[in-house]
């Protein structure tokens, strides 16, 4: 069998880094191994230990939609009113294998465990006082 010419790995860098997306948690001796397989090269082990550690996988967190569980969270809701948001989380992170962002879950039960507007802002849209228009400033 027939040596692989052993390259530069900036000359394979796009696919280097296309493969480690795509296979994020994979070490240097495989990633060798992808490369001699798919571009029939190589480079030393030692080199790609070294790529491997100046480069991170770049991996897009799946967009999850609370209203698609929105069912599960109004259950677990019924069943504890005052459910906290962590435990809100834990709960859907383990009934339905989705992890959730702290933000979404907050919102959501501010919105749904009966939480008040704030007191400035009824008080500036009731119209049981002056208008601002129509204060005038007395000298």
């Amino acid at each position: 069998m027939e040596a692989f010419p052993i390259v530069k790995r900036i000359e394979y860098e796009e696919w280097l880094q296309d493969y480690y997306n795509a296979h994020p948690i994979i070490g240097d001796m495989n990633l060798v191994a992808a490369l001699q397989e798919a571009m029939n090269v190589t480079c030393g082990r030692k080199a790609m230990r070294t790529w491997l550690g100046k480069h991170a996988a770049i991996v897009a967190e799946p967009i999850i939609q609370l209203e698609d569980h929105e069912d599960f969270l109004w259950e677990q809701l019924s069943k504890e009113p005052l459910i906290g948001y962590y435990a809100m989380r834990t709960a859907l992170r383990e009934a339905r294998g989705v992890d959730v962002k702290e933000a979404p879950i907050r919102a959501w039960l501010a919105a749904h465990q009966g939480a008040l507007p704030m007191p400035f802002a009824e008080a500036a849209s009731s119209s049981s006082g002056p208008s601002m228009a129509l204060l005038q400033r007395s000298l």
